[in-house]
């Protein structure tokens, strides 16, 4: 729990460390999802044009994956794997899973509630804000949760393989989670696309925090002619 708050805070101070790269990053999501929100009204007048497909497979697991148990089961399911068989590998992946979903996810709920945009549903139009609405479902619409989930998912599976075919099939259900997200009339495509930005790279944060650590760590040890693999 330690790590979990120690680095989980590390993480709202890494703006003040960043290089010119993170803060063109940063422009280029922000400029991404401004130009998005110009076909918000557009993309969700065409999805709305053919409702068969509702309860196919790839709507309803792409809505499911975005689901926050998910994660949760994942997450934990291999964190207590890994505690109990002393499987380090299985107890990191549990841990980043976890980590990456409670980050974004705050990331990702702050958001919500500082705009406050209406949901497509609401028929209120791509640009209608009721900003700090607690608890108003409806005007939560911006960024996707389901999509942030999703991504952060994704991208800790990703990293636990050096295929790139691979680390690109890890992300088709997180596409495949904004796209039902947006057909199911639950958000406007700008929301997908920030909330998939989001869970990436809170999810990279995660990976790359423990990779750093485990560099030091063997750089230390490599010292005292200990050999120390994983910092768990």
């Amino acid at each position: 729990l330690k790590q979990f708050g120690s680095e989980f805070i590390d993480m709202f101070k890494q703006p003040v460390k960043w290089n010119t790269k993170d803060w063109l990053t940063l422009g280029g999501i922000a400029g991404g999802t401004i130009a998005f929100m110009q076909f918000d009204e557009s993309v969700r007048s065409e999805t709305l044009k053919d409702r068969n497909y509702e309860t196919s497979f790839p709507i309803v697991f792409g809505d499911t994956y975005g689901e926050g148990w998910g994660s949760l089961l994942i997450g934990t399911g291999f964190l207590a794997h890994g505690i109990l068989k002393e499987k380090n590998a299985n107890k990191r992946f549990g841990f980043e899973v976890l980590q990456a979903f409670a980050y974004a996810g705050t990331i990702t709920g702050l958001l919500k509630f500082t705009f406050g945009r209406s949901r497509p549903y609401m028929d209120e139009g791509a640009f209608s804000y009721h900003p700090v609405q607690m608890f108003s479902n409806d005007y939560f619409s911006f960024p996707s949760l389901h999509t942030t989930v999703a991504f952060s998912l994704s991208t800790v599976l990703s990293e636990q393989t050096n295929s790139t075919a691979l680390k690109i099939i890890s992300f088709v259900p997180a596409v495949m989670t904004a796209f039902a997200r947006v057909y199911y009339d639950k958000h406007w495509v700008s929301d997908v696309f920030l909330g998939a930005a989001v869970g990436y790279f809170v999810g990279k944060f995660v990976i790359n925090q423990h990779k750093r650590e485990n560099s030091d760590i063997r750089e230390s040890s490599a010292q005292n002619y200990i050999s120390i693999l994983i910092p768990f």
